[in-house]
């Protein structure tokens, strides 16, 4: 590598060093949350970190990716990878709908366009609610650890400095029985369809973080996959989520994705 082309990368390296020591690189901020691949030694539960609100959250986390990393995301990427929005103003800010006037790519459907999608996004709500109601009592308990009401930047819902990989682990194994049952096709398909978006974003996520100029962030680009958990069914509080239902509908609406899971 040309001296110059180090050069950047030896600023990178510095600047990453620096929001790490501040908290704001997600790689740090996420690892809180109990990650196994990480390669780190030992359960890391708890990481104290100043007390940033959700949009201070994402405006860091975002930032960092976008702009010092050197890694070459687009805007795009992460509002698919995450709940952090671009306004108009140029901020990032935690969005719980993704409808927002303020933002630059609202997520908003018609009136018309909800009362023709209104039949599957009912069916989808039936089954999820039906999900809960018949969830373990060990699945309950966990996920009790995990949640919180409140908004949350990057992750949304999940409490800051909880260990998540047990409930993540009985969420996706009932889940998975669950859409298998007969009467649960609509959930099956849609989680098909975000799984398999997913998928698509873990690779392109790999892809990005593995150039010459950005291969010292490796394991922080592996550590942050993990913890987005996005090689796993979503929450069942994000598939509620408009942020990721209206997305669906949205692309159902338009012809762009079908609602149906493939025959095996």
């Amino acid at each position: 590598m040309n001296a110059p082309a180090g050069g950047h990368r030896d600023a990178a390296i510095f600047g990453a060093i620096c929001v790490i020591a501040l908290g704001l690189i997600g790689g740090l901020w996420l690892l809180a949350r109990d990650s196994e691949s990480a390669g780190v030694s030992g359960s890391i539960t708890w990481v104290e970190l100043p007390d940033y609100s959700a949009d201070e959250v994402c405006q860091n986390w975002v930032g960092y990716w976008l702009l010092d990393s050197e890694v070459e995301f687009t805007p795009e990427f992460m509002e698919r990878i995450t709940n952090c929005r671009e306004t108009i103003e140029g901020e990032w800010i935690a969005s719980e709908t993704g409808a927002e006037a303020s933002l630059v790519r609202p997520l908003t459907l018609s009136d018309e366009q909800r009362t023709a999608v209104a039949p599957l996004e009912t069916a989808l709500r039936t089954q999820l609610r039906a999900f809960f109601d018949g969830m373990s009592p060990e699945l309950g308990d966990a996920l009790s650890q995990v949640y919180t009401p409140d908004l949350v930047g990057v992750m949304p819902n999940i409490s800051p400095g909880v260990p998540i990989s047990n409930a993540r682990r009985l969420h996706g194994d009932e889940m998975n029985a669950f859409i298998e049952q007969p009467g649960n096709e609509a959930l099956a398909g849609y989680i098909y369809w975000i799984v398999t978006d997913r998928r698509a974003a873990i690779d392109e996520f790999r892809v990005a973080c593995r150039t010459d100029d950005t291969e010292f962030l490796t394991r922080s680009c592996d550590g942050t996959l993990d913890q987005l958990s996005l090689n796993h069914i979503p929450w069942f509080w994000d598939l509620q989520n408009p942020l990721m239902l209206d997305r669906f509908l949205l692309g159902v609406i338009e012809g762009r994705i079908d609602p149906n899971r493939p025959a095996e």
